[in-house]
């Protein structure tokens, strides 16, 4: 597993490189051009670690659409679940890279601005919420899989929007299923967001977020349905697409 993940990397590292370093000239940008602190510049960099992100599942997603389409890799002698979690595994590598480069981000901020501006329990929330983050992550990374196993048992030209349909149609029948369980659509990336941003005189910065409670259940929803798209995908990679 360790080298298909090594191989995986050395083939997108190229890539990868690019995405990290738009993203880091971004960030200077949106410093330079902002002189002081405020929520402005925060959204601003939020944006900028979205689109980091949705890179690091496009090289997750290009990484698997070559593996499974390429000749040489479908000879390697691996079962089918291995081709599936090298790239997983991979996207979750470069989640933590993007983590580490955050933590980076915010202590050099720290160092220049001070802590002031970091709202009170914001290291509470963040370890509360960061797991179901990174949940999200990684479900949305499996449906894209799915999408890309799927139109890869098509043998003509613009499979690809067949992947795009499946995406689609997936995605909304999912969501759709979450909103008549659980009364809201995505569930589990919507509970990654639920805290309130209130505004107190003893604060840093004068803002306090508060957790709101949440249900599990959305999430083991989620896992349950990532296990069975995973089962599909093995079961179509062993017989359809590696045929």
């Amino acid at each position: 597993m360790l080298k298909l993940i090594k191989y995986d990397f050395r083939r997108s590292r190229e890539l990868i490189l690019v995405f990290f370093a738009i993203a880091v000239l971004l960030h200077i940008a949106i410093w330079l051009s902002n002189s002081t602190m405020g929520a402005n510049l925060i959204s601003l960099h939020v944006v900028t670690y979205v689109f980091l992100g949705l890179g690091v599942i496009f090289v997750c997603a290009n990484t698997y659409s070559n593996n499974i389409r390429f000749y040489h890799r479908r000879l390697l002698p691996v079962h089918a679940i291995y081709t599936i979690l090298s790239p997983l595994l991979l996207f979750l590598l470069l989640l933590i890279a993007m983590a580490a480069v955050a933590l980076l981000h915010l202590g050099i901020y720290i160092l220049i601005y001070s802590a002031d501006f970091i709202p009170v329990n914001f290291w509470s929330v963040v370890l509360n919420n960061m797991p179901k983050l990174i949940w999200a992550a990684i479900f949305s990374t499996i449906m894209v899989l799915f999408s890309l196993t799927v139109a890869g048992c098509f043998r003509f030209r613009g499979r690809l929007w067949v992947g795009l349909a499946v995406f689609i149609v997936l995605q909304n029948i999912l969501s759709y299923l979450e909103w008549l369980l659980f009364g809201n659509y995505f569930a589990g990336l919507e509970d990654a967001f639920r805290f309130e941003v209130e505004t107190s005189s003893a604060g840093s910065g004068g803002i306090v977020l508060s957790n709101i409670s949440t249900s599990y259940w959305p999430v083991t929803f989620e896992i349950v349905i990532a296990a069975a798209m995973f089962y599909v995908m093995t079961r179509l990679l062993a017989t359809a697409i590696q045929d």
